[in-house]
């Protein structure tokens, strides 16, 4: 099943993939917000709201996912906004959290900030899916 999504500009770097098992419809969008973007900063928030808003439209039950590097992009409107969980909680470049992984369902996932195997300044960051003792799986949406 495909996600229809709004790209109101071509220079976003973005793709929303939509991953289905027997428990989960994940919603995933990865990004990469450019430290000197050749955008106005408000062209990515406005098409990252217009997205959760479509994406939560479309798949009521679905796990939201935003994962990739936002190079400090103020991205706390999508929180507040959408119920979202930022689990990425150790320094990803330095001393800064740049590489998140943004989610509704925080519980369903396990986060692990470690030494990349690739040449990079950026630590690696590994999510685990789990399923949370006491947690109920969420439906699919059929469409």
């Amino acid at each position: 099943m495909s996600i229809d999504v709004q790209d109101a500009s071509a220079n976003v770097e973005s793709l929303w993939v939509q991953v289905m098992s027997e428990s989960y419809n994940y919603c995933v969008c990865v990004c990469y917000h450019q430290p000197r973007p050749v955008y106005q900063i408000n062209v990515i928030r406005e098409l990252l709201h217009r997205n959760f808003e479509q994406i939560t439209y479309s798949f009521p039950n679905g796990v939201m996912i935003l994962a990739g590097d936002l190079n400090q992009l103020d991205y706390n409107n999508l929180l507040v906004d959408f119920g979202l969980s930022q689990i990425v909680t150790s320094p990803t470049r330095l001393s800064n959290i740049l590489d998140v992984f943004i989610t509704n369902r925080p519980d369903v996932f396990q986060c692990v900030v470690a030494k990349s195997i690739l040449v990079t300044d950026h630590l690696c960051v590994f999510v685990n899916c789990i399923q949370s003792a006491g947690s109920e799986p969420v439906q699919s949406d059929s469409a």
